[in-house]
């Protein structure tokens, strides 16, 4: 009789279509909130990557941690899950957060904010209609306008995106050496 008072099941995770890629998690995670998906991951210390999702201009959520020798398919997936959490966190007031708030910064183990910056390499990653752009660059830099980048279809296996991420790592370094950024 009261049975609308029993809570709900506990929701299992999704399961991919594919093991190995995410196309139509994000075709239809692109549906269901109607704007394309965001990502960031950063590179720190050359030791570790730290994969977060963003909500508008914020990164939210739990952050996803992985030591820089992970398998490519390992990274792909991080951003696909990442990727699949834009836009699934409330934001609450951005004028209350603080530095010590932010969970990539706890995540990484710097002392503080100005060690991340200095020590970290910084991807945008996000969907445009059924590709993925990678945007690479150092935290700080003097040209924050230019970046290596790559774009790959959302089709593409996790490995790629693994694959494309060191890449990115490697293009991004040998601009720094050149004195370009």
């Amino acid at each position: 009789m009261f049975d609308f008072l029993k809570k709900a099941p506990k929701e299992e995770p999704a399961r991919r279509a594919s093991p190995d890629h995410s196309a139509v998690e994000i075709n239809d995670a692109r549906l269901r909130t109607g704007k394309e998906l965001r990502a960031v991951l950063y590179l720190y210390g050359d030791s570790t990557y730290i994969v977060s999702s963003t909500t508008s201009i914020a990164e939210t959520g739990t952050p996803i941690v992985l030591d820089a020798s992970a398998p490519d398919d390992q990274i792909g997936l991080a951003i696909c899950d990442k990727l699949l959490d834009a836009w699934q966190h409330d934001l609450g007031d951005l004028r209350a957060h603080k530095q010590d708030d932010w969970q990539v910064l706890k995540a990484s183990g710097a002392k503080t904010g100005r060690q991340f910056n200095e020590n970290a390499l910084y991807m945008v990653i996000e969907t445009i209609n059924s590709a993925i752009r990678f945007q690479m660059r150092y935290r700080v830099t003097l040209e924050p306008d230019f970046h290596a980048g790559a774009v790959l279809s959302n089709g593409v296996e996790h490995e790629q995106i693994g694959i494309t991420v060191r890449r990115l790592v490697v293009a991004a370094k040998a601009l720094r050496e050149a004195d370009f950024f």
